[in-house]
């Protein structure tokens, strides 16, 4: 049995991330993925204290965390540390010693379980940023990240048993007033499309949108997560930011026909309760 949390969107909340170290470590789980907005922009003090202080806290609580690129991220400094650190044999990045960011995509194994990553979005207030300082050219997921994570899925895995994506695809449940009117991110969106199509992953999760969402695309049970505590507030989402995941291989007269999910979603207040999924 395989168990470890998913994480929303972080966004650089300190207290936020320390309380997903302590629930994992409670909850006896080791592994921390999370889906993009983690918050590398330490291209500012706070930035730098935000990472300094949470690599601290996750090795008190043994736990690491392994985080997919976001539309929030400085990516001219995940370069930099790509060119400094290189990449671990699994191809992460190394940021801190307890806190890892896949590339703009990624495949990788995990207890037997074969996880893939795609990074990127779009800034919908990207107006009202400064390039280079708020947003980054990078923040979209491109042709190339969609052609890189096929390939490495088409020579070594075939698909994914667990898909980990900032944003989502255009089977994204929507009503009036969710999702705005931007044609890049739709544009983005359809660029997922090719991502969770080609994964055919037994479950996939994913954040941005700062809602806890459950849908399908195609045969692929999609968990959208919410964010930080303080995030979630201001764009009105709910609270539901985080899941654990117990993975289990069914067996057949003793042969592997497959593995089960037990997908458990929480908020860190418990306000709107927990969400159970069986995939």
């Amino acid at each position: 049995m395989t168990k470890f949390m998913v994480v929303g969107d972080t966004h650089g909340n300190t207290n936020f991330a320390y309380s997903m170290c302590h629930k994992a470590m409670n909850a006896k789980i080791d592994t921390i993925y999370q889906v993009g907005d983690f918050g590398l922009w330490d291209h500012v003090p706070d930035g730098v204290k935000y990472l300094d202080n949470l690599n601290r806290k996750s090795e008190e609580c043994g736990v690491t965390w392994h985080w997919v690129p976001g539309n929030h991220e400085n990516y001219d400094r995940l370069a930099v540390h790509r060119a400094v650190n290189g990449l671990d044999e699994r191809g992460f990045v190394k940021i801190r010693d307890r806190i890892l960011s896949t590339d703009k995509a990624l495949v990788w194994t995990h207890d037997g379980l074969v996880f893939g990553a795609v990074g990127g979005a779009v800034s919908i207030d990207r107006n009202y940023r400064v390039l280079g300082r708020s947003y980054w050219e990078q923040e979209r997921t491109t042709m190339e990240d969609v052609t890189v994570f096929k390939n490495q899925i088409k020579h070594v895995y075939n698909s994914v048993d667990v898909l980990l994506t900032h944003d989502s695809p255009t089977t994204l449940p929507t009503w009036p007033g969710f999702v705005k009117d931007d044609w890049a991110s739709e544009r983005n969106r359809q660029a997922m499309d090719m991502v969770y199509g080609a994964a055919h992953a037994a479950v996939a999760f994913h954040g941005h949108y700062h809602k806890h969402l459950a849908y399908k695309f195609e045969d692929t049970a999609v968990i959208g997560l919410s964010c930080d505590d303080e995030g979630a507030g201001h764009w009105g989402g709910d609270l539901r930011s985080y899941a654990i995941v117990d993975a289990k291989v069914r067996t057949e007269a003793g042969i592997s026909v497959g593995t089960e999910f037990d997908i458990k979603v929480f908020d860190r207040s418990n306000v709107h309760g927990t969400k159970s999924y069986l995939v």
